[in-house]
């Protein structure tokens, strides 16, 4: 497995686990704390949604990477589709970006951006089928002066602000995980380095000094301070990196 292959899979494991957390309880305010009262198909997304991002979290005998795609393709849909039925009241829009930025930290850059397009084209596509009447909305969904539209809001924000503290922690925490490492990779080569030269450094003195201590005991060789019986220099070996 790549290095970064691994780094996004322990993200995707950590993003799983929030979500496992997090959607039960933003499933709960669409469902009690709603300005309206839900439709069948309302209460079967709400209730997918709620059920199915923890059971990928316990996914048992698939890798950890379709399960996070799952979980974000979940999120997505049911974002855009209480978009549609709800409005921006919903806190819809908390959940679409959420999804974008998790899409790119663990897909990657391009996903994440083909993301953001599509819920863009989305967006325009529902707006213009609710302005057309295809999908009837509630204002009351949208109402800033019902107590439940404000505290839905504020209730999904922080939730979905929790979420993305902390996959980004995730993601920090890797990185400087990395950072350490390879700082001390780099100090041990610095070290290994160092030690090498001064191995070198003291064999090749012990070689000059075997020179001329051998010439200065022979009579043959000091006219020309070289003497032909003085050792071979010492085959240096490198050192094991």
């Amino acid at each position: 497995m790549k290095p970064a292959e691994a780094w996004r899979d322990s993200v995707s494991r950590g993003t799983l686990t929030v979500c496992a957390i997090v959607a039960p309880l933003l499933a709960a305010l669409g469902l009690f704390v709603g300005s309206t009262q839900r439709e069948a198909p309302d209460v079967a997304v709400l209730v997918s949604a709620g059920v199915l991002l923890p059971a990928l979290r316990w996914g048992w005998g698939v890798s950890v990477r379709p399960r996070a795609i799952a979980a974000i393709v979940i999120m997505w849909g049911a974002a855009l589709y209480l978009t549609a039925r709800a409005g921006f009241g919903a806190g819809a829009n908390g959940i679409v970006v959420s999804a974008c930025v998790l899409g790119s930290i663990i897909l990657g850059r391009h996903v994440g951006l083909a993301l953001v397009g599509m819920s863009a084209v989305a967006h325009v596509v529902i707006g213009a089928l609710v302005v057309k009447g295809v999908f009837l909305l509630d204002p009351r969904e949208v109402d800033p002066l019902l107590y439940r539209t404000w505290l839905r809001m504020a209730a999904s924000t922080a939730l979905l602000a929790v979420l993305l503290a902390l996959v980004t922690d995730f993601v920090i925490r890797h990185v400087e995980a990395n950072a350490r490492a390879a700082a001390a990779a780099l100090k041990e080569q610095r070290i290994l380095a160092e030690l090498g030269t001064r191995a070198r450094s003291r064999t090749s003195r012990r070689w000059w000094r075997a020179i001329w201590r051998t010439s200065s005991s022979c009579s043959s060789c000091k006219p020309t301070g070289i003497c032909s019986a003085s050792p071979p220099p010492p085959a240096i070996r490198p050192r094991p990196g």
